[in-house]
């Protein structure tokens, strides 16, 4: 092998090394972002399902639910299965319905209690 072809196949593999830290940073700070927000959305979705159905009766039975921590868990794994493939819209608009859900039932909490 030439000298030329040896520092051009070395200096590829430089490059491609340091393109690999900087997606691989790229990549961790986006893993941490979207666990941030799959929990975000678990701690909404127990906060809407608790608010919605807390007192109900559902075929003669009282809803019941679970330890909030053992909830939560469940919910965050829920939501890292099922939330791998959206875009950050998709993710943000998921975030605003639950949002709203939660200002709805909020609203309504009051009304009752003000009359």
């Amino acid at each position: 092998m030439n000298r030329g072809r040896w520092i051009f196949t070395a200096a590829m593999g430089v490059l491609s090394g340091i393109l690999l830290c900087v997606l691989g940073y790229k990549n961790r700070r986006w893993g941490e972002e979207y666990h941030k927000r799959c929990l975000y959305l678990a701690v909404l979705d127990d906060l809407v399902c608790r608010r919605r159905l807390k007192g109900m009766e559902i075929g003669g039975r009282k809803v019941l639910f679970p330890q909030k921590k053992e909830s939560l868990w469940f919910r965050y794994q829920l939501f890292l299965e099922s939330s791998r493939f959206l875009t950050n819209e998709e993710f943000e608009r998921e975030i605003r319905v639950r949002q709203q859900e939660l200002c709805e039932i909020s609203q309504k909490k009051e009304g009752k209690t003000q009359q």
